[in-house]
């Protein structure tokens, strides 16, 4: 990444360049706006970083210019301390990010971060995707977690052993059987799944073993169960933790016997199918609270496949929006994600994992395909990235401080930085915050803001 870095004062511009330079990124240097205007009209950086008070064009001048003639430029503005007004034209003039005197280190490395991540991921959605790319098994990312599913898929796809795949609500466990199913020699036969949650014991007995014809109430015709669909194939049962008990004994004895027999027949019938079985919760902690046969997890458990949620997934937020970019754009669409909605996207949790990343990525295409610009904006994303995001102060300051003065100087860094990243929007900003709407007057009185 090449960086130009335009500030006036000698030792700040000094140490900020020996900051950028150490982490091993190329830095240039301008002692003014108006040697800052003259390089860049020279070169394109991929990143300004401009203080706003200074002799000459000042850092919105630089900002306004970057932004018409250097459109792939990314510019971060550096201003002084208290001035929201200037935190807030910042924002509303597109730039990148600001900084508020006095920072660390790692806060400006930190900002220099999130834009190389922005940018890798607009050039990688700009670019063809290959096969390889998408990583083997349909699997997206690179990270370590991933990287071991992959070679367990590929230890455990050709056994016809019973895998359960364990992990968080959206973190993609379907995909992980559908992979099993794939990579064993069964992959020319069916894959029937079933959610075991959505169905009452009764019901999911008739959905796994099929029926005949008068068999129970309403069973005006004969109907052959998942069993037999996943015959020379993959049988995947979902959410397994939510099978009532008889239903547990049930599935423990075709597991055994290798045989099953549809309700209303005495008929036995091969299970010619593997079985996957998925869960969010703890089967071993169900079998010790007696909720899950303790046989029947042994017999799901042969071979166990854990997917790590998302939040543990470094360096893969990257690779999947952009898989979700050319999943809902398209392959030639020329969409972009803008610096503050990668602001949200890569603070927020996602409690949701892999499914909510993608939810909010085709909720956010959907909007701004309907908008005149070719950003993805921060009002495209889902309500509760846009109100959940900031981070509390404890998580947002990664030094322990002094106390007393600097204790108020970071509260009101945290202020200024939610009413800003809030468009000036103090109620939005205070609900972000976590606090009262009153309570955030208060502290904004108190702060002299």
């Amino acid at each position: 990444m090449e960086i130009l870095l335009i500030e006036d004062d000698p030792a700040i511009r000094l140490s900020l360049a020996a900051t950028l330079r150490d982490s091993g990124r190329d830095v240039d240097v301008a002692r003014d706006g108006n040697e800052g205007m003259r390089q860049l009209r020279a070169h394109a950086y991929d990143l300004v970083i401009s203080d706003v008070k200074m002799p000459g064009p000042d850092g919105f001048t630089i900002l306004e210019y970057a932004r018409r003639t250097r459109r792939s430029s990314d510019i971060i503005l550096i201003t002084g301390f208290g001035a929201i007004d200037d935190a807030v034209t910042a924002i509303k003039q597109r730039a990148t990010d600001y900084l508020v005197k006095p920072f660390t280190p790692e806060d400006l490395l930190y900002c220099v971060e999130q834009v190389e991540a922005r940018q890798r991921l607009n050039r990688e959605t700009l670019r063809p995707q290959s096969d390889t790319e998408l990583n083997r098994h349909g699997l997206v990312g690179s990270c370590a977690g991933i990287a071991y599913v992959r070679e367990q898929i590929d230890a455990i796809g050709p056994s016809d052993a019973p895998v359960l795949i364990t992990g968080e609500s959206g973190t993609g466990k379907e995909l992980v059987a559908r992979a099993l199913h794939g990579a064993s020699a069964r992959k020319d036969g069916p894959f029937v799944a079933i959610n075991c949650a959505s169905f009452p014991n009764t019901l999911l007995e008739a959905e796994l073993f099929g029926h005949e014809r008068g068999a129970f109430t309403g069973a005006d015709r004969a109907r052959e169960g998942r069993f037999a669909a996943a015959s020379g194939g993959t049988l995947f049962l979902d959410e397994i933790s939510e099978m009532e008990p008889a239903c547990q004994a049930k599935l423990l004895r075709v597991l055994q016997e290798r045989v099953y027999s549809p309700l209303g027949t005495n008929k036995c019938f091969e299970l010619d199918a593997r079985i996957l079985s998925a869960t969010n919760r703890s089967l071993r902690d169900l079998v010790e609270a007696r909720e899950f046969r303790e046989d029947l997890y042994y017999r799901v458990k042969v071979l166990t496949i854990e997917l790590p949620p998302l939040r543990e997934r470094e360096g893969d937020l990257v690779p999947l929006c952009s898989h979700f970019l050319r999943k809902f754009a398209g392959p030639h669409s020329r969409l972009r994600v803008s610096a503050a909605a990668w602001t949200l996207l890569s603070e927020y949790s996602f409690p949701g994992n892999v499914r909510e990343l993608e939810h909010a990525i085709q909720h956010g295409t959907v909007l701004a395909g309907a908008s005149p610009s070719d950003e993805i904006q921060v009002q495209h994303l889902p309500s509760e990235l846009r109100t959940t995001n900031l981070p509390p102060p404890e998580a947002a300051e990664p030094q322990i401080l002094p106390l007393t003065s600097t204790v108020k100087a970071f509260e009101r860094k945290q202020l200024l930085r939610a009413v800003a990243l809030c468009g000036g929007n103090r109620t939005l900003a205070a609900k972000a915050l976590g606090i009262s709407r009153k309570n955030f007057w208060e502290k904004l009185r108190r702060q002299d803001i």
